[in-house]
């Protein structure tokens, strides 16, 4: 009888000691049921094409325990700092404020702001990006004018970025329009795209510099374009 006894103590211990241990991998004071002190590799693993169905495994970087995400909060495309504006029947020339030390240059407002149209201020008198947060950002600027001037024509026309930190002001990129030919009349065309650095607050405007094009404020008519800025690092 005492070997009946005796067993099912034995058995009891052995699968309470199974239940809560806690294995550690180079750490003596495991912290969860298994406790990994240093690399880990999965040599082989199955390849999905696709995300539904699936989670991302991700890094607690304070305590370092390994939980999962859903992939939607990574593709959901809710980004705070992107925005988009555009204009298809005409970008708006509007004067540029003299206190910004640019007298050659003039404003381009886009009337349409299509994606997080808070971020850009838009008045009768000027129009302009607001960062929100400091990084780096890429900016694609596009403007396009129909005009009647013969090809060869050097009017230089630019387009450029204007930069405004408190009170400092800065031209921190421009490009002379390029002109194509077509049957009537040709095109004045320029993109500008590219990375820029900015830190919280700062303004950025797109601006025009007329040069030999004889343009009057307000809207350009046979113009279009588009401004598109979103933040890729900090």
């Amino acid at each position: 009888m005492r070997n009946f006894r005796f067993l099912p103590v034995v058995f009891s211990s052995f699968f309470s000691i199974a239940i809560w241990a806690q294995v550690g991998i180079n750490t003596t004071e495991p912290l969860a049921t298994l406790d990994v002190n240093g690399n880990v590799m999965i040599r082989d693993t199955p390849e999905t094409t696709v995300l539904p169905g699936y989670k991302v495994l991700v890094v607690n970087q304070n305590s370092f325990e390994v939980g999962d995400a859903d992939p939607s909060l990574f593709l959901s495309g809710s980004n705070s700092n992107i925005a988009k504006a555009s204009a298809s029947s005409g970008v708006s020339l509007l004067t540029l404020d003299l206190s910004l030390l640019y007298p050659n240059w003039y404003v381009l407002k886009f009337g349409n702001a299509e994606i997080n149209p808070t971020l850009f201020t838009s008045t009768a008198s000027d129009f302009y990006y607001t960062v929100p947060n400091k990084g780096k950002y890429f900016i694609n600027l596009n403007f396009k004018m129909r005009t009647l001037l013969s090809l060869g024509v050097a009017t230089n026309s630019q387009i450029g970025l204007l930069k405004t930190s408190g009170t400092t002001t800065t031209l921190i990129d421009s490009k002379p329009l390029s002109v194509i030919g077509l049957t009537l009349s040709n095109d004045s065309f320029e993109t500008i795209h590219s990375v820029y650095e900015f830190e919280a607050g700062d303004k950025v405007r797109f601006v025009l510099n007329r040069g030999l094009l004889n343009l009057d404020v307000g809207v350009l008519s046979n113009s279009s374009g588009r401004v598109l800025i979103y933040k890729i690092s900090d």
